[in-house]
């Protein structure tokens, strides 16, 4: 994923691209975290696994994409 955006070609050292990327998913993860709180509805434990699932799917993903 960091070679298809060319951060490196631009001079950006990878770990300044990964530690972006990391800040930026656990920003989503905080909102996310917050919203359901916020909602009673969706205080629910079966709702925290489905989000915990999806996040978890979006960091294997961002791994893959950064081994191609």
């Amino acid at each position: 994923m960091i070679l298809e955006l060319g951060y490196e070609k631009r001079g950006v050292p990878p770990i300044i691209v990964q530690k972006i990327f990391t800040q930026i998913f656990s920003y989503i993860n905080v909102q996310l975290f917050n919203s359901l709180l916020l909602r009673r509805e969706c205080c629910t434990f079966s709702n925290g696994e489905y989000v915990k699932a999806g996040i978890a799917e979006l960091e294997l993903w961002c791994c893959q994409a950064k081994e191609e």
